[in-house]
C-alpha cells in the first residue's frame, strides 16, 4: 500500500511539474520608429482578450501562457493601429512592436453666414434697390447691424434708433420718428411699403438690421419724407440647422425671452425655414405703464436654383399694453413726485380693468 501511494505521488509530481513548465510569460516593448518607448499605448491579446498598458518605458506583460502561437492589436493616438502575430515557445518570450506615425488631419470646418458680422456694415440695398458699397451711394445711410442690436439687448424701436445721428422717436407709436428735423412716418420693409404704423412700438426679434435712408428719397420709394426713409430688413432662412434661445431679466420685473429656430426642410435644400418668437413682460418706472408684448414671425424661402429665390414671410404681433401719451401731472409743484400718478387715475384705471 505504501508502495502505491509513492508511485502516486511520483507520476501526480511529473503531471504537475510538467504542466507548470509549460506555462510562459510575454514580456513586451512598444516603440515608434525612433526606437524611443511609447508609454499608455493599448496593448490588446485577441485570443484571451485581455487588454495591457505600456507603463512609461513602453513595456507590457502577459503571463500565465501556453505555448502557441498569439495575435495582437496595438494602438496608441497619433499611431497607427497595428497587428502583430506571435509564436510563442519555450526560449521566445520577448516580443517588440514598432508603430508607425500617423497623419491625423482635422475635420474641414465651414464658417457661413453673411461676410460680415460686426458694427460695421459696408453694403446696403437701400440706396440704389442693388447689393451697392456703402462708399458708391451718393446718399447718407445710416444702419444699425443685428450685432449692435444683440449687445445693447436693443427690443423695441425706440431703442435702436437712438443710435442714428439726426434720428428720434416724435412719439410712442411705432415708426413716427424725427428725421433731420422732418416728422417721418413712412417706412419700408425689405425695400416694400408696408402699413406698419400702430399706437405701440412692436419687438425685434426678426429684424437682422436697420437702415435709414437720409434726405429725400422718392425717387426710388415714391412718396416718401423729406426727413429721410426707415428700411427694416427681416432674417433670413440659412440652410444651416441652428437653434437659440435667449433670456434677459432686467428692472421694473421686466422680463423677456426670445428664440430662433432656422434650417433646411429638405435634403437638397431648396426649402428653408425661419421661425423667431419673442415675448416680453415688463413694468416701467412710472406707475400703470409697461405691459406684454409678443411676436411670431415665420418665415420659408423657396431656392429652386443658385439665382432665383423667393421669401414669403409673415409676422403676428400683439400688445397688451397702455397708450403712452406722458405722464398728466395736476397741480405740479417744484416737490411733486413726477413718477407719481393722481390719485383719481389710479381709480379710474381699475374701474376700467
Amino acid at each position: 500500500m505504501k508502495i502505491l501511494y509513492t508511485t502516486l505521488s511520483i507520476i501526480f509530481f511529473c503531471l504537475f511539474a510538467q504542466t507548470a513548465s509549460a506555462q510562459l510569460s510575454i514580456n513586451g516593448k512598444i516603440t515608434d520608429k525612433s526606437n524611443r518607448p511609447v508609454p499608455g499605448a493599448t496593448v490588446k491579446l485577441l485570443e484571451k482578450s485581455i487588454i495591457q498598458i505600456t507603463d512609461q518605458n513602453g513595456n507590457f506583460s502577459f503571463p500565465d501562457l501556453d505555448a502557441g502561437v498569439y495575435n495582437f492589436t496595438t494602438s496608441y493616438i497619433g499611431y497607427e493601429t497595428r497587428n502583430t502575430r506571435f509564436n510563442l515557445e519555450k526560449g521566445k518570450t520577448q516580443l517588440t512592436i514598432a508603430l508607425e506615425d500617423k497623419d491625423n488631419e482635422l475635420q474641414g470646418v465651414e464658417i457661413t453666414g453673411r461676410k460680415e458680422q460686426a458694427y460695421k456694415n459696408t453694403k446696403s440695398f437701400s440706396g440704389t434697390k442693388t447689393e451697392t458699397p456703402l462708399k458708391f451711394v451718393p446718399q447718407a445711410i445710416s444702419y444699425v447691424t443685428k450685432e449692435v442690436i444683440d449687445d445693447q439687448q436693443a427690443f423695441k424701436a425706440s431703442d435702436v434708433i437712438k443710435n442714428i445721428s439726426g434720428a428720434t422717436h416724435f412719439s410712442y407709436y411705432n415708426n413716427d420718428i424725427s428725421l433731420r428735423g422732418f416728422r417721418s412716418g413712412n417706412a419700408l420693409i425689405n425695400g416694400l411699403r408696408t402699413p406698419t404704423s400702430s399706437w405701440s412700438q412692436p419687438l425685434l426679434p426678426n429684424v437682422e438690421r436697420i437702415e435709414v435712408i437720409k434726405g429725400p428719397a422718392s425717387a426710388l420709394f415714391a412718396n416718401t419724407d423729406p426727413g429721410g426713409t426707415v428700411n427694416t430688413v427681416t432674417k433670413k432662412p440659412l440652410d444651416e440647422a441652428r437653434k437659440s434661445i435667449n433670456f434677459a431679466t432686467g428692472s421694473y420685473n421686466t422680463n423677456r425671452i426670445s428664440a430662433d429656430f432656422t434650417g433646411p426642410m429638405n435634403d437638397t435644400k431648396t426649402l428653408l425655414y425661419r421661425l423667431n418668437l419673442a415675448y416680453q413682460n415688463a413694468e416701467s418706472f412710472r406707475v400703470l405703464q409697461g405691459g406684454q408684448d409678443m411676436v411670431i414671425a415665420p418665415s420659408i424661402s423657396f431656392i429652386p436654383d443658385d439665382k432665383t429665390q423667393v421669401n414669403f414671410d409673415f409676422v403676428y404681433s400683439k400688445t397688451n399694453s397702455k397708450l403712452d401719451r406722458g405722464q398728466p401731472i395736476f397741480g405740479a409743484t417744484a416737490g411733486t413726485n413726477l413718477n407719481s400718478t393722481p390719485g383719481f387715475l389710479c381709480t379710474w384705471q381699475k374701474e376700467r380693468l
